[in-house]
């Protein structure tokens, strides 16, 4: 049996036209964002590993949209609330703060609302406009948000490999 994973993800904005009308992502349709996304996803990701969702899941037709496309999607999903997410109640976790592997890492939506009790945050929030935020010191920041991240989920291992190499 193949030892799971896991992933990491933020601000898939599933079905937001927006997204392509503003020129945040090249695509021609919210229909190819959509299937090129859950295409990609669907590659890396196994059904045994498991995928933290950092918020902004689903814009335009909530909660049919989100079951749907859960539905289609690989792995073992846990959400947190992102800002769009948070209008609709959607999911009850706003922050999860894990040990893996000796490091203590928090998981947030928007990097502003981590508890700071961690070296280590991972977050979404911040698009195409400015990868970086304003760090506190001490602290180790990862924007996982996908438009970073070709389109796709990303390993843990790859991120904190890449936050060691950085430091």
């Amino acid at each position: 049996m193949e030892k799971s994973r896991i992933f990491v993800i933020s601000d898939t904005h599933f079905n937001h036209k927006t997204m392509i009308l503003e020129g945040w992502r090249k695509f021609n349709s919210v229909s190819e964002m959509n299937n090129q996304i859950i295409s990609n996803w669907n590659k890396l990701v196994s059904k045994e590993d498991v995928v933290i969702h950092l918020g902004d899941v689903v814009m335009n037709g909530r909660k049919t949209y989100l079951n749907e496309i859960s539905k289609k999607l690989n792995g073992k999903i846990v959400y947190i609330n992102g800002n769009h997410d948070r209008t609709f109640g959607d999911f009850k976790i706003n922050n999860l703060i894990i040990k893996y592997k000796g490091n203590l890492v928090e998981f947030v939506h928007n990097p502003a609302n981590a508890t700071n009790s961690t070296k280590i945050v991972i977050h979404g929030h911040i698009h195409l406009s400015n990868r970086e935020f304003v760090r506190q010191e001490g602290i180790k920041y990862y924007n996982a948000n996908l438009e970073f991240n070709k389109y796709k989920p990303k390993l843990l291992d790859e991120i904190l490999g890449e936050l060691k190499s950085a430091s």
